[in-house]
């Protein structure tokens, strides 16, 4: 399930049925981290898990919230929400100018919901980096921690061009080949007892 997770997580969000997959994908990589570090008794690991989780649903509730701003705001403006993704009306001039008025009095208040949204996302991806360098400490796999670099790298620069969520996409990658090789036991120190942190 672990191996799998990455693979579900990285689809690109282009349809319904991608999302779902996506978020299916996120939840199993969440779900994974807190097993892994409850079969390890590792406090580390699982109060990392418990900030990602924590995070995560922060994350999708300000989403969720963001969404149902702009569909709110675009009916208010009689702007239909059909018409938002239609690609010919977002490249008029005149329906640009009605979603501008349309939103001008609620720049603020999105902005400040998307700069939350932004940081929230930031301290998810730093808490999934030092999980999965406690990951790669105890496993001696580098490839857990390099996985974690990129996302924590990628996340930040989503805004860059794309350039985050090809980052993104490679650490999903990483991973994937990373927890091929997990091992079924916790790791074990030369003494043959756990390798307790």
């Amino acid at each position: 399930m672990s191996g799998i997770a990455p693979i579900l997580g990285f689809i690109p969000p282009l349809s319904g049925i991608s999302n779902g997959v996506s978020l299916l994908g996120t939840i199993l990589i969440l779900y994974a981290y807190w097993k892994i570090g409850r079969n390890w008794q590792d406090p580390a690991l699982r109060q990392y898990a418990h900030r990602m989780i924590f995070l995560a649903l922060a994350t999708a509730l300000i989403s969720v919230f963001l969404v149902y701003k702009v569909i709110t705001i675009a009916s208010a403006a009689g702007i239909d929400f059909q018409s938002l993704q239609d690609p010919a009306n977002l490249s008029s001039i005149e329906f640009q100018q009605d979603l501008l008025a349309a939103f001008s009095g609620s720049t603020s208040t999105l902005s400040l919901w998307s700069i939350l949204l932004f940081i929230t996302l930031i301290f998810w991806a730093w808490f999934f980096y030092q999980a999965n360098k406690v990951i790669s400490q105890r496993t001696g796999n580098d490839t857990f921690r390099i996985g974690g670099l990129f996302m924590m790298i990628g996340i930040p620069t989503v805004i860059v061009f794309g350039l985050g969520f090809l980052l993104s996409w490679i650490s999903y990658w990483i991973l994937f080949v990373a927890f091929l090789s997990f091992p079924e036991y916790p790791p074990v120190t030369s003494n043959g007892s756990s390798n307790e942190r």
